[in-house]
């Protein structure tokens, strides 16, 4: 296989895209060094150069990548809309878009949570602040929604509301045919304002 130049961003970028990749449908332990660099198209030494802890630290770029395309964007949307239900319906169309856009990389996060976080306290605790980050930004969104609601019972009610979009990303991918994404959608806008009041 012929291997092209890239420029040192370009190069990163396809490193990571390659991992996201193959991390999430073969595992961690799976993915040798060797097959990232043929799916980026990259030499192993120059993956090396970006990422000199190898496969581990393009783990902790991922997942940093994640944290901020994921989290980030997700908080930042919310925040901007004016109102409660617009702030959840901004939350719900952003969880919606990032399952359709970007399947292979939420899947790497749940896989990862099962496959990597008892081993590497420093993929555990990546993961978590990705959590942490939208359980926050969920909880913020149900108090200003239902202010009597603040504290523990709204941490707990977005915890479950995490939980719940990651049900229906695991449903989705495991029986796509079945599962249609605008209809689950739906029905959580219908519940979420429920659920919060319970």
């Amino acid at each position: 296989m012929t291997r092209r130049r890239f420029a040192r961003g370009d190069a990163r970028r396809r490193v990571l895209r390659a991992a996201t990749r193959l991390f999430s449908r073969q595992g961690f332990a799976a993915t040798s060094m060797g097959k990232i660099a043929a799916k980026a198209q990259a030499s192993p030494s120059s993956i090396y150069w970006h990422f000199r802890g190898g496969k581990h630290d393009i783990l902790l770029a991922v997942l940093d990548e994640a944290a901020e395309t994921f989290a980030g964007r997700t908080v930042e949307l919310v925040r901007e809309a004016a109102n409660p239900a617009d702030k959840l319906e901004a939350l719900f169309r952003e969880a919606q878009r990032q399952m359709e856009s970007t399947p292979d990389a939420l899947r790497l996060l749940l896989q990862m949570s099962l496959e990597r976080a008892d081993d590497s306290p420093e993929v555990r605790d990546r993961i978590q602040e990705i959590f942490g980050r939208y359980r926050d930004a969920i909880a913020e969104q149900l108090t200003a929604a239902v202010p009597d609601r603040a504290g523990p019972r709204a941490q707990g009610a977005a915890a479950l509301l995490l939980a719940t979009l990651q049900g229906i990303f695991l449903q989705w991918q495991l029986d796509p045919d079945s599962v249609e994404l605008d209809s689950m959608f739906d029905q959580l806008r219908t519940s979420a304002l429920s659920l919060a009041l319970s």
